[in-house]
């Protein structure tokens, strides 16, 4: 994992934003990267370090991102840093770091839990804002 991907890792445990992790804070971390390792390897069918576009769909289903085919592929783009449809372990931490970043600033504007949120272009901007890559 390069030091980008541990910093972006780090920064979704760091709730006190200290840019550091406390112990109560690494007691998060650590098995959050355990189950990446191992859904990552799970899902690798062929071992040679890279998730398939059909493996890495099941794997977000699997983890609650139904994800239209269209937005499946801008994320691959982005993500797929070699552009090999496949992703290595660092192209999937670092999805997988920015669709929980998503999903948290999506669940803070969604007040009424109901899975739908308006936007003004000032508050669009501020939820952007807010997504941590």
């Amino acid at each position: 994992l390069s030091v980008l991907g541990a910093v972006k890792i780090i920064s979704m445990f760091d709730s006190n934003h200290s840019g550091q992790i406390n112990f109560e804070e690494f007691q998060a971390l650590h098995p959050f990267i355990q189950k990446m390792t191992l859904t990552f390897k799970s899902r690798d069918k062929s071992g040679n370090g890279r998730i398939e576009m059909s493996e890495l769909r099941a794997t977000l289903l699997d983890s609650g991102y139904s994800i239209d085919n269209a937005t499946f592929g801008i994320l691959m783009a982005k993500f797929d840093s070699e552009k090999r449809n496949t992703l290595g372990f660092e192209d999937y931490v670092q999805l997988i770091v920015f669709l929980h970043n998503v999903k948290e600033t999506f669940q803070f504007y969604d007040r009424n839990k109901s899975g739908k949120v308006m936007f003004t272009p000032d508050s669009f901007l501020e939820a952007s804002i807010s997504v941590r890559e």
